[in-house]
């Protein structure tokens, strides 16, 4: 993803979700694996807390181009979510 449209995505992000919005790698890095302590650094991890929250998110992915890998409460092992290559955040329920 280039620089420029990485940074309108996280920008949107932001204003729809404020602090909810984890844009730093120190903030995201807790999400970024579960169990076995491997996995890619994510664009963003964004905290919905309703389900037009999450719907407003779906929509920005698609219009981005920016695919949504969800995460659960931690109980899940990791082979129970994947992702392709290319960007992407992780909308998580915290």
């Amino acid at each position: 993803m280039a620089l420029s449209r990485a940074q309108g995505v996280l920008d949107e992000l932001k204003a729809l979700f404020g602090p909810r919005a984890l844009l730093s790698r120190a903030a995201k890095e807790v999400y970024r694996y579960d169990a076995i302590l491997v996995g890619p650094e994510p664009l963003a991890v964004v905290l919905p807390e309703s389900r037009e929250e999450v719907a407003a998110l779906v929509r920005l992915a698609r219009r981005h181009g920016v695919a949504l890998v969800p995460r659960g409460r931690e109980a899940a092992s990791p082979a129970g979510r994947s992702r392709r290559r290319g960007p992407s955040w992780w909308p998580s329920p915290g």
